[in-house]
């Protein structure tokens, strides 16, 4: 202050005095903040601080308000009438799709139950004509062959034993039992046999 009154006695303008106080006044308050070692800083920063979380939980609570606001608009959607039609009728079609289903699973099952009992049907009836087949060729050919003056060949009667041993098998597979060609193959073998010892197959009577 002693230096504001030596420039008014020495003439100085009054606007040019005040000036120079002012700047005195804001240095003076500069030091009078670095003076208190920064606490007057950090209790202005602490308040920033505060401001800001404010700020922070504002913006939140506002967030959240609008977020359950979407949500209820939302909901609200969907339990319209309109959507609850909607739904509705999807759930009707879903259950129409499975009834016509269900019967289509249905009406498979029936239609394969019956081409099942067709095949097994079918596969009987060819396993009875296998067999008979069977029989009635190794019958017809016992009759040949009893018949000693008969030129049989080898190959005739190496087909017959073919025949009978897939007879054989066939009946073994399907734990049945032969009954009803045991003479007629027992007189070919004979016959075979016979022949074998002679040399009388129809190969051997050819020069």
């Amino acid at each position: 202050m002693e230096i504001i009154e030596l420039l008014g006695g020495w003439g100085v303008p009054v606007g040019v005095v005040s000036a120079i106080a002012a700047f005195i006044a804001i240095l003076n308050f500069i030091y009078f903040i670095l003076d208190k070692g920064g606490k007057t800083t950090k209790g202005f920063l602490n308040i920033v601080k505060l401001v800001k979380e404010k700020k922070e939980k504002k913006a939140k609570r506002e967030k959240l308000i609008d977020d359950t606001i979407a949500y209820m608009e939302i909901m609200k959607n969907h339990t319209s009438p309109e959507s609850i039609a909607r739904r509705d009728n999807w759930m009707h079609g879903v259950d129409d799709r499975a009834v016509k289903y269900d019967e289509s699973i249905a009406l498979l099952s029936d239609n394969m139950a019956k081409i099942t009992a067709a095949l097994e049907a079918n596969t009987k009836v060819t396993d009875k004509l296998f067999i008979q087949d069977c029989r009635t060729i190794i019958i017809s050919f016992a009759e040949k062959v009893s018949n000693k003056q008969r030129i049989v060949s080898r190959e005739e009667f190496n087909r017959v034993f073919k025949v009978y041993e897939d007879y054989e098998h066939f009946l073994a597979e399907h734990e049945m039992t032969n009954g009803e060609v045991d003479v007629a193959y027992g007189i070919i073998r004979k016959a075979y046999q016979e022949r074998l010892t002679n040399q009388r197959f129809f190969e051997d009577t050819q020069d």
